[in-house]
């Protein structure tokens, strides 16, 4: 039997404009790691999507620039080590940048 579980993606700009939305709820089976959730995440909003989170498009490298956080802590280089568990919060930012 296949157990699953859900976390909270919250998304920065543009990806708020590329998914339609600033959150959402995804399940995924348990033992998922966080870069394949932005993979099944990518599959799902495209090139757009792939465009701003993957530094290629065989989705193995988080692109620099992007910020992933776990339950409020910077992962972004260690997406592929790290698993998701029933009811964490990811969030996927750009970063910006101004004066």
């Amino acid at each position: 039997m296949i157990t699953l579980v859900k976390v909270t993606v919250h998304y920065g700009h543009p990806l708020t404009e590329i998914t339609g939305k600033a959150r959402e709820d995804v399940t995924v089976k348990k033992g998922s790691t966080v870069l394949s959730l932005l993979k099944n995440l990518a599959t799902k909003y495209g090139d757009a999507f792939k465009d701003q989170v993957f530094l290629n498009y065989g989705r193995d490298q988080v692109k620099e620039g992007t910020i992933i956080s776990l339950n409020a802590k910077y992962i972004s280089n260690e997406t592929e080590n790290i698993k998701v568990e029933d009811n964490d919060f990811i969030g996927i930012f750009r970063a910006v940048g101004g004066g």
